[in-house]
């Protein structure tokens, strides 16, 4: 029975979204539900693995009820986790494509930052003097990068999103630096 309701729920959730007007404000809705749903089977998860791991009377009963509940709603827990997570990405993106006042001025907030920054920081690496400092400490900054990314893998407790997201920073990072670094040198004016 339960291998039919997960996807009868993904069709009806398709077809409530394929017969909705307002498209967007029922994708929330069912984002909602859905998250409300995954949140209370983990509450409900915990709560049925620290009553069944009481229920012997024995020590080693407790702690074998324990691990024999928590095999069983392990991966149920997980799936939950997951999902909320799945189901936050597709809110967000729902709420920040929207049309909403607040988010258009957000929008257009970030559009005007990152334009700055990217102008501020495209006249930077252009600036001789900041790429003659990049290309005398290139090494430096190369293994500085390389250690600063392994000790926040080392140290950080990271999902594969942060994992996938440290890698690609320190990527790019020492992408930047051994580009700009290896730009021949300027020759001098001629006196």
């Amino acid at each position: 029975m339960v291998v039919w309701l997960l996807p009868l729920g993904v069709v009806l959730a398709g077809v409530a979204l394929w017969l909705s007007t307002r498209r967007r404000r029922t994708l929330l809705q069912l984002a909602a539900g859905l998250a409300l749903g995954m949140v209370l089977i983990r509450r409900v998860g915990f709560r049925l693995q620290d009553e069944v791991a009481s229920l012997p009377p024995t020590a080693e009963g407790r702690r074998a009820g324990a691990a024999a509940v928590e095999q069983f709603l392990q991966p149920l827990t997980t799936f939950a986790a997951w999902t909320l997570t799945v189901v936050g990405v597709v809110a967000a993106v729902a709420v920040l494509t929207g049309n909403y006042p607040w988010v258009v001025a957000v929008r257009r907030a970030a559009r005007h930052l990152w334009t700055r920054v990217m102008a501020t920081t495209g006249k930077r690496a252009r600036d001789e003097a900041t790429v003659a400092w990049i290309e005398l400490h290139r090494d430096v900054l190369l293994i500085g990068g390389a250690i600063v990314g392994l000790v926040l893998l080392w140290v950080a407790d990271l999902s594969w999103a942060g994992l996938l997201l440290v890698l690609g920073l320190v990527a790019a990072f020492e992408t930047a630096v051994y580009r700009i670094g290896a730009r021949p040198a300027t020759p001098p004016p001629a006196s």
